[in-house]
C-alpha cells in the first residue's frame, strides 16, 4: 500500500527537488569541503536518501547515515541499494544517540520535533513542513 501511494504522489519528488536546490545554494555559500557528513532521519526505504546523497557526491565525498525505526524498511533499503558505504541505524530520532556531528541533517515527512540536533557549528538544520 505504501509503495502504491508513493507511485501516485509527487510529495517525495517535490521534497527532493526542493532539498537539492537548498543544498546547491548552501554549498555555494561555503568553501569546498572534501567530505560531507549526511544524516537522513526517517529514511524509510531509501529512495529520497539516495537522491539527496547522489546530489551531494557531486560536491564532495559523502558519509551517509540512514536512520529509521523500522527494521523492515531498513532491510529493504539495504537490499535494494547495494551500497556498502551507508551506515544503517535502526532507531527513532528521540532515542538516537551519537557522538557524531553532521554537516547536513534532512528529514522528509518525519521530523517534527527536536531539542538539540547533532549538527556542526557551520551546519544548517532544515525542517520541512507541509504548508496549509
Amino acid at each position: 500500500m505504501f509503495f502504491n501511494f508513493i507511485e501516485h504522489s509527487t510529495q517525495d519528488k517535490n521534497a527532493v527537488r526542493f532539498l537539492k536546490s537548498l543544498l546547491f545554494e548552501h554549498c555555494k555559500a561555503h568553501p569546498k569541503r572534501r567530505e560531507i557528513t549526511f544524516l537522513d532521519v526517517g529514511c524509510g526505504y531509501g529512495t529520497k536518501t539516495l537522491h539527496v546523497r547522489d546530489h551531494l557526491t557531486k560536491l564532495a565525498r559523502v558519509k551517509t547515515t540512514a536512520l529509521d525505526p523500522s527494521g523492515e524498511l531498513l532491510d529493504y533499503f539495504k537490499h535494494h541499494s547495494h551500497r556498502r558505504d551507508i551506515e544503517f541505524v535502526q532507531s527513532d530520532w528521540e532515542s538516537y544517540s551519537s557522538q557524531k556531528k553532521y554537516d547536513i541533517i534532512v528529514s522528509i515527512h518525519t521530523f517534527y520535533y527536536s531539542k538539540q540536533p547533532p549538527i556542526k557549528d557551520w551546519g544548517h538544520f532544515w525542517l520541512g513542513c507541509e504548508a496549509a
